[in-house]
């Protein structure tokens, strides 16, 4: 899995992106799928995100390499295809960069291994920019126990300065993917928007 977050050209505005990508032995990309959001409203289409049809990586003996990533989203990268240096630090995580010209961006990429039903206590962190443009960011807990709803959550959230703190939590969890995809659907609201994330 991987993800990114930064500034796209044009108008250097803000956007995120988190994906799954299966590569084979070789280094050539077999499959994988993707979630886009920026904050001029370019978006991968849903409930399905982009498909990753193709693509190559090529890494050299000191772990720094190129992966490019060819998508059926033409809005994206150079006509859809993504270009991404990457640096790994072992064998399970690379730090990666767009490195296509029309993204400044940082995140990283790590081993998936997926297991069947999800259990246990989980922790997360939301960062972009509001309706306004301005910063916000969120970090919350919650639980899942073998099912579909989340349990004793809570959240907190500084949008451009203004702190809210131990806001509860619930919301529903989608089926996962075979690439792990799938999307919680919370009772938080944004400027009476909810809030709803993918991957």
């Amino acid at each position: 899995m991987f993800y990114l977050s930064g500034q796209e050209a044009p108008g250097l505005s803000f956007y995120a992106l988190a994906g799954s990508v299966q590569i084979d032995s070789s280094g050539k990309v077999l499959a994988g799928e993707q979630d886009y959001n920026d904050a001029l409203g370019l978006t991968s289409p849903q409930p399905s995100g982009d498909t990753i049809t193709g693509g190559t990586m090529s890494v050299n003996a000191t772990g720094q390499g190129t992966v490019t990533l060819t998508t059926n989203n033409t809005g994206l990268g150079v006509n859809g295809v993504e270009t991404l240096g990457v640096q790994f630090v072992n064998s399970n995580h690379a730090l990666i960069v767009q490195f296509d010209g029309v993204a400044t961006s940082s995140g990283s990429l790590d081993l998936q291994t997926l297991t069947g039903t999800l259990n246990g206590e989980y922790a997360f962190t939301l960062g972009g920019v509001d309706t306004s443009l301005s910063p916000v960011g969120f970090g919350g807990v919650f639980s899942i126990n073998g099912g579909t709803s989340l349990q004793n959550g809570s959240v907190d959230e500084n949008d451009n300065g203004n702190v809210t703190t131990a806001t509860p939590l619930s919301g529903t969890l989608s089926r996962i993917d075979s690439f792990g995809r799938g999307s919680i659907s919370t009772n938080l609201n944004y400027s009476g928007a909810p809030i709803v994330s993918a991957r």
